[in-house]
């Protein structure tokens, strides 16, 4: 199976997994224990991209708890909510990778993406003025900027309310890119301003970013 990584994390009870699609959807199906109403959600699907990425996400689970039979739901917000007691859970995925990230004492957020040079064309909707003036032009553009973007990402999961601006409400303070990092950053609104420490790694060409919120 094309598992990609499990990791038991530093912040509690917290565990990450990743997944590399790398086959069909008939082929990851076998692999799980559905109910009847998450068959019922997967036929539902038509693309054959969703399908993996819902397979997978599934599967990742059944190897961090050693249990195939657990489900997936969602709360009014829309945040992922697990059947098997009170753990957190934030999910992200692309074409060819799906991350997974749980804990039972944490707030969690987690996005992964390609990286890819259009992310150019859209610098301007989520960089603020400040965040422009500490990246280098010159070295691992491309690679910035998706940190940057994906601990927006994150921020906005973990806030789960929404309401929130990314150049406004989200603000990340100066990094270097290391490749395999950290970056600091605040959610800022008219109510408090709360700091975070969100890790960074880049897994082939896509680049992952998390953060863990202890309760």
């Amino acid at each position: 199976m094309p598992l990609f990584s499990i990791k038991d994390l530093e912040q509690g009870n917290t565990k990450l997994g990743v997944w590399k699609i790398t086959e069909s959807a008939n082929k990851l199906l076998p692999l799980l224990t559905l109910q009847k109403e998450e068959i019922e959600t997967y036929d539902r699907f038509s693309n054959e991209n969703r399908k993996k990425q819902w397979i997978a996400s599934r599967l990742i689970l059944a190897e961090l708890f050693k249990d195939n039979k657990i489900s997936i739901t969602y709360k009014d917000n829309g945040k992922p909510h697990l059947s098997c007691g009170e753990r957190n859970i934030s999910i992200s995925h692309t074409a060819e990778f799906v991350a997974v990230i749980v804990s039972s004492n944490a707030q969690l957020g987690i996005d992964i993406e390609k990286i890819q040079p259009r992310i150019l064309r859209v610098r301007h909707k989520f960089v603020s003025e400040a965040e422009s003036k500490f990246i280098d032009e010159s070295s691992s553009l491309l690679e910035q900027l998706y940190v940057i973007w994906s601990a927006k990402e994150t921020l906005y999961k973990l806030h789960g309310i929404g309401n929130l601006d990314f150049r406004t409400n989200l603000n990340i303070e100066p990094f270097s890119f290391q490749g395999n990092g950290c970056a600091y950053a605040q959610i800022s609104t008219h109510k408090s301003t709360t700091k975070y420490k969100l890790k960074y790694e880049q897994i082939e060409d896509h680049l992952l970013v998390y953060v863990i919120d202890p309760i």
